[in-house]
């Protein structure tokens, strides 16, 4: 399976749709066999670049949250509020992403997924809209497992979502990181 692009809205320091601006336009990432992002300090590589792993994650799992935080290295926060733009219940998280196969096979996801309430900000998001293979899945007969819809089409891609994920790996970003304070050294002259 291959990532062939990926769009999105509302992850971490990237803008989110809301009903101000349902109609902003996605960040779109199209995805070659060798990607390289480029960009000024504090633009988002990073981010962007953590983002592809926890799709992968989410396109993977199993269970009924459908944007899991944790895998068994890497974890994108504590809680589903951690992703969020601005870490705002309001802010929901839209994501449409198009996965391709060696043998031919291509299917198109776009779903929207939002925190309930602020106080809910420990328990997985839901999914709001969900459009799978240009279809409209009515979330409120089918339930999701992980990103995907639970449906017999779903299958083939949750597993080889597990598969890349299994043999890629995240390079952290090669910058120290920032300390909470720094000390001076004094030089005698």
């Amino acid at each position: 399976m291959q990532l062939r692009s990926l769009s999105f809205a509302g992850y971490r320091s990237f803008a989110a749709r809301s009903p101000a601006a349902p109609d902003r336009a996605l960040e779109n990432l199209r995805l070659a066999p060798i990607t390289i992002l480029l960009g000024k300090n504090n633009s988002g590589k990073s981010t962007v670049a953590r983002l592809l792993h926890h799709v992968l994650l989410a396109l993977g799992a199993d269970g009924h949250d459908p944007f899991p935080m944790n895998s068994g290295e890497l974890s994108f926060g504590a809680t589903f509020r951690d992703v969020q733009h601005g870490e705002n219940f309001f802010s929901p998280l839209d994501l449409k992403i198009t996965l391709g196969s060696d043998d031919g096979r291509q299917a198109e996801l776009d779903v929207q997924l939002i925190q309930l309430g602020e106080l809910a900000d420990d328990s997985p998001p839901v999914v709001e809209r969900c459009e799978f293979e240009g279809e409209d899945v009515d979330t409120t007969k089918i339930l999701s497992r992980g990103l995907l819809p639970d449906v017999e089409a779903a299958k083939i891609w949750r597993t080889e979502a597990r598969e890349l994920l299994e043999s890629s790996c995240h390079v952290a970003p090669v910058r120290d990181a920032v300390k909470s304070s720094y000390s001076v050294r004094e030089t005698l002259i």
